[in-house]
């Protein structure tokens, strides 16, 4: 019996190949007890024009600290795009914390805006909560979009 349906978004736009990569969904209390969450996909659509419409932003995890309760973990590290690249107008990054099964336990985005320089190592650090079991262990994915004004799907202009 279906107790309840939401649309889930994943924290950025670009899914990394081959990545599990987390959806999310809000779903309002009270949840019914002994509920069995499940997802079903009804409709991915492949990225064009992704050399116009991103920029090849990489990211790099320099320490990861997990609260000994396992609630928490702050991850920090370094967003760089190339030097010649055009400046990021947005910068998203998502960081997942994962259980002791390989289960998404939380998940935190952060939205940067710009401009950012091309080239510029741009620090960052976030905090990620689970939301049940402890985390184990956490991963960050970034995404980049120049400065241009261009939207997905948007035509830049007034």
């Amino acid at each position: 019996e279906v107790v309840g349906e939401e649309i889930a978004f994943t924290p950025l736009n670009l899914i990394p190949p081959e990545a599990d990569f987390p959806a999310m969904a809000f779903f309002e209390p009270p949840l019914a007890q002994g509920f069995n969450p499940g997802a079903e996909l009804t409709s991915a659509l492949p990225a064009s024009n992704v050399g116009e419409r991103y920029l090849p932003a990489t990211i790099k995890i320099n320490q990861v600290e997990i609260d000994p309760s396992g609630r928490q973990a702050t991850v920090e590290g370094i967003i760089s795009t190339p030097k010649k690249s055009d400046p990021a107008g947005l910068i998203w990054l998502s960081v997942v914390a994962y259980g002791s099964n390989e289960e998404v336990v939380g998940v935190r985005k952060l939205e940067i805006t710009g401009p950012v320089e091309a080239g510029v190592d741009l620090p960052y650090s976030l905090a990620v909560f689970s939301l049940g079991p402890p985390i184990q262990r956490v991963e960050a994915f970034v995404e980049a979009r120049p400065e241009d004004g261009t939207e997905l799907g948007t035509p830049t202009g007034n």
